[in-house]
């Protein structure tokens, strides 16, 4: 048998290790950034075109590179970081693996400007495919710039995986963030298609979250910061009002390197607990000293996986911490006061007290009445939970049904039907029919803005006025008339009519949060769920039995009442066969 096993040449291996290293156009400006960075550069530039397909500069003035060294980093595992196994252990930098340079210039056609300060001239490198083209003398000043051009041009195969230009996007910035927000002190630029998309001057952390997420986070921050034997922790986290049903404002860096740890993140949510409600997500940008030999970052290519000696240990310390500015800061009560320990008022004294105003709900409820009679009864429809299927219709019709439908706990509605009990979630109900006549109202072209009486100012993060770009016809059809202002506000001037009882810069911020983390899935479709979500009855919302019956009536004109739009049970029947069985004995 012949021998087949062989050496690869270098310039397969380097397409192998990009394969690991870079899977898009933002793991190149990662990549790049953290070059800077150790560097010690205090100003950089990014320049992105096509969303990095095209093209991604990255300048800094950092220390700039000698001719050899130039050439040597393009070079596979060559690094100025490490020596020794040892060095594994003690590494401060971004990187240290030496492979990010030759990874990138082996999927692209690449140009390295550098000059160091103990040289009077610079040198340029061009190189394309992983091949070196030229090297020669260039006239620059102290620091480094590298042009990646046609990214993925020599792999097609993964060219033909990238996403759309907006997702792509929304990575690169995402990368950006992260980097910028873990260097305060350094002055970040980021450009896209001839856009100043981030001006972001040197600055302290607590400003930097500011201008990168918008002004409302300035109010938002609560200071942390707990040093112990083990490691130290500090940065910000965010006060309960501004959490989140969704995450996006969760940022752990260690030794100021950005990293994702589920872990980590429990115990943030522990120090939380009994401040947010079950489906809140709290925001936080915490960064976490540590001494390097206690903690191992080779075990991702990305490096933003790490492992603790005492993962532990060091969750409890930063469970601890949380608490700890919770406290200080007032956001958490000193004494915690359980339920059955708290005290009524006298009798006498309650009454005597002033009643606070009472908010009636229009009877009518449905904000889309197009004439549909408020008596209509249920329509006839399949019932799940029998296998007769016999129909779920009202009991005795020709009574009252006000009289028989219940609220319980604010959440669910009680019903009477000819199989049993009808059990109705009414949050689920509502924003079912809700959603269904707003798409309704989309498709006939007949949305009905409410302009208000004075118009509101929304300061926002640059990524939300990128998204407001974007997005602006989805939000023009659903109602909305918006107006954008520079690059860190927008205006208000008119919502749907069915959601004037919220908060109208407060509702766009909501929709704006959640449309950002499902972009992936983003629609016309997907906005109006999430619309129809906001705007519609809540749980703990007092209903009486004209809304409650209206509510039901609605729910089964829908096409398929047992389901939400995004296929949660809105309804449940307690059969009375299972109910005679409960109390057979």
């Amino acid at each position: 048998m012949s021998d087949i096993i062989r050496l690869l040449p270098d310039s397969i291996a380097n397409q192998i290790a990009a394969g690991e290293v870079i899977q898009r156009p933002a793991s190149v400006v990662k990549e790049l950034l953290e070059n800077a960075i150790d560097a010690q550069s205090t100003r950089i530039e990014v320049t992105v075109k096509d969303a990095g397909k095209t093209l991604i500069s990255v300048l800094d003035n950092g220390n700039g590179m000698s001719d050899t060294d130039a050439r040597m980093s393009l070079e596979r595992h060559a690094t100025s970081k490490i020596s020794s196994a040892d060095d594994l252990f003690r590494i401060k930098t971004k990187g240290f693996r030496g492979e990010a340079l030759p990874s990138i210039a082996s999927i692209s056609n690449m140009r390295l400007n550098t000059r160091s300060s103990s040289s009077e001239i610079g040198t340029q490198i061009k190189i394309s495919g992983g091949k070196l083209e030229s090297q020669e003398p260039f006239s620059t000043t102290q620091g480094t710039q590298l042009v990646v051009k046609d990214l993925f041009h020599n792999v097609p195969a993964r060219r033909k995986f990238l996403k759309s230009d907006r997702i792509e996007m929304k990575h690169i910035i995402d990368e950006f963030e992260r980097v910028a927000l873990s260097h305060p002190e350094v002055h970040f630029q980021l450009n896209s298609n001839g856009n100043e998309l981030f001006h972001l001057p040197k600055t302290n952390l607590r400003q930097r979250i500011v201008a990168v997420f918008g002004k409302k986070y300035n109010d938002l921050l609560v200071p942390l910061n707990s040093e112990t034997q083990m490691a130290a922790f500090s940065g910000f986290i965010v006060k309960p009002e501004g959490a989140r049903k969704r995450r996006g404002d969760q940022f752990f860096f260690v030794n100021r390197r950005f990293i994702k740890s589920p872990s980590l993140h429990h115990q943030v949510a522990a120090a939380f607990y009994e401040l947010l409600a079950p489906e809140m997500i709290p925001g936080y940008f915490i960064n976490i000293d540590i001494a390097p030999e206690h903690i191992d970052i080779n075990i991702h290519p990305t490096k933003t996986e790490i492992k603790f000696e005492d993962e532990r240990a060091i969750g409890l310390l930063l469970q601890s911490a949380v608490k700890q500015s919770l406290g200080m800061y007032s956001v958490r009560p000193e004494l915690d006061f359980e339920r059955e320990n708290s005290f009524e008022l006298p009798s006498d004294i309650k009454n005597s007290l002033p009643k606070p105003p009472s908010i009636s709900i229009d009877p009518t409820f449905n904000p889309f009445d197009q004439g549909k009679s408020s008596k209509r009864q249920i329509a006839a429809t399949e019932q799940f939970y029998s296998e007769n299927q016999s129909k779920l219709n009202y009991e005795n019709r020709n009574e009252a049904v006000s009289n028989k439908i219940i609220q319980i706990r604010r959440k669910y509605i009680l019903a009477p039907a000819d199989s049993g009990i009808l059990v109705v979630n009414q949050y689920r109900a509502h924003y079912s029919v809700l959603y269904d006549q707003i798409l309704e109202r989309i498709e006939r072209k007949k949305q009905h803005t409410q302009l208000l009486a004075f118009p509101e100012s929304v300061s926002v993060g640059h990524r939300d006025v990128e998204n407001i770009k974007v997005w602006m016809d989805i939000f023009s059809n659903l109602g909305f008339d918006l107006e954008l202002f520079g690059n860190e506000k927008f205006v208000v001037r008119g919502i749907p009519d069915f959601a004037v009882a919220k908060n109208a810069a407060e509702l766009i911020t909501e929709l704006l949060s959640a449309a950002e983390l499902d972009k992936k899935n983003l629609s016309q479709a997907a906005v109006s769920l999430e619309l129809a979500k906001r705007t519609s009855i809540q749980t703990g919302q007092k209903l009486n039995s004209t809304e409650m019956e209206s509510l039901i009536n609605d729910l089964f004109a829908r096409a398929t009442p047992e389901r939400t739009p995004d296929g949660r049970l809105t309804f449940v029947v307690w059969k009375s066969e299972e109910l005679d069985q409960r109390f057979k004995h």
